[in-house]
């Protein structure tokens, strides 16, 4: 699937023209192992199962936080890599629905935290962003081996304290298998690197 072909008319409606090969250029650049395009397809698959249980505009705004949740990132820079999404997002936006807007900027701003949103359409992004919890340990420890290329630049005992503390911060959060499975790349993590 080409997102960029599958979502062209959700894009076109709300994303000035010359903002579109932008976004497609930042989902391909060469430092993304994880933070890809198969994340960005992965997301959207997630919410495509909600399509027909959500007005247009609900689902639009989904789409479209799809698209600019990521669309910078930037592992070697200490900038919130949300916020620059957020400011990206906005100086693409074209449409006049500020509600719209303003869902995706909530969408996007979920990301940060590692708790899940109680608003039932934020809730299904950041689910949507978090699937991989829910998907086994074998594809948490595929995406871990992604996530440390993109911070191949970080010494391993640094990287090795925060990623420990990032996945701590998600006990709770799904289940316990889940946490069986956060638990035990935990322990890869302490022991490959």
């Amino acid at each position: 699937m080409n997102p960029f072909i599958e979502y062209k008319s959700i894009l076109d409606t709300y994303v000035y023209e010359e903002a579109i090969p932008f976004i497609k250029s930042a989902w391909d650049e060469p430092h993304r192992k994880y933070h890809n395009l198969d994340h960005l397809e992965s997301i959207l698959s997630y919410i495509s199962k909600y399509r027909y249980q959500l007005h247009q505009l609900d689902y639009d705004s989904l789409v479209l936080a799809s698209f600019f949740h990521d669309v910078y990132y930037d592992p070697k820079n200490n900038l919130s890599d949300e916020d620059e999404s957020i400011k990206r997002f906005i100086s693409s936006y074209k449409d006049s629905n500020y509600i719209t807007k303003d869902n995706v900027i909530t969408m996007i701003e979920s990301t940060k935290h590692r708790k899940i949103p109680k608003h039932y359409l934020v809730k299904i992004f950041w689910m949507a962003d978090n699937q991989s919890f829910y998907e086994g340990y074998d594809e948490l420890l595929k995406n871990e081996k992604n996530i440390r290329k993109e911070f191949n630049h970080l010494q391993n005992i640094v990287y090795k304290k925060k990623r420990i503390e990032f996945l701590k911060s998600n006990i709770g959060l799904f289940g316990e298998e889940g946490n069986k499975n956060i638990n035990k790349l935990i322990q890869y993590i302490n022991i490959n690197y």
